[in-house]
């Protein structure tokens, strides 16, 4: 049997409704805090800017060059995106044609991005920063200032941000 096709579907509570078609197997998905944008990411390194008013792909974002995308983390209307080589992005949701700032994390791919609960820092961590750090990254400086937490030894897994407080959680 052949491979099926990655399919994004929304659930309104009462019906499952199928959004689209992406590239690749779909790796994330999370809402706009407006609650009409869905952002998906899929192995392809795409990203989908989803309108569930109309159930209609708007945008993909793609990162410039042949990097993949390959960390996502939405906060309001701005998207941050990662890729392997380290390059940090920041876009407007509502006009996604080119990043807005750009950075590179001098420890390479951060697998894991999340926003804290106010958007004034990106959370950045990842398996492959040889620290086991966890960055955090001020976005209201110019270019953001990073400040690192260091866990040596700690391959990181997962990261979360408390949408009440100033709690990061980290999994190994």
């Amino acid at each position: 049997m052949g491979e099926l096709p990655s399919v994004v579907l929304a659930v309104d509570m009462r019906r499952v409704h199928a959004l689209g078609r992406q590239e690749g197997a779909v790796l994330f998905l999370d809402f706009a805090r407006d609650g009409r944008t869905l952002v998906s990411l899929d192995d392809s390194g795409a990203v989908g800017l989803w309108d569930m008013a109309d159930r209609t792909l708007e945008a993909t974002v793609r990162d410039s060059g042949d990097e993949q995308v390959w960390a996502v983390a939405v906060f309001s209307d701005t998207l941050a995106t990662a890729g392997p080589a380290g390059r940090v992005r920041l876009w407007n949701l509502t006009q996604p044609e080119q990043p807005v700032r750009e950075w590179e994390d001098p420890g390479g791919l951060p697998p894991h991005a999340v926003f804290a609960r106010d958007g004034r820092y990106l959370v950045t961590a990842g398996n492959d920063y040889d620290d086991g750090s966890v960055r955090l990254w001020d976005l209201a400086t110019a270019p953001p200032i990073s400040h690192t937490i260091s866990s040596p030894g700690v391959h990181v897994e997962g990261l979360a941000a408390s949408p009440t407080t100033d709690q990061i959680a980290v999994g190994r």
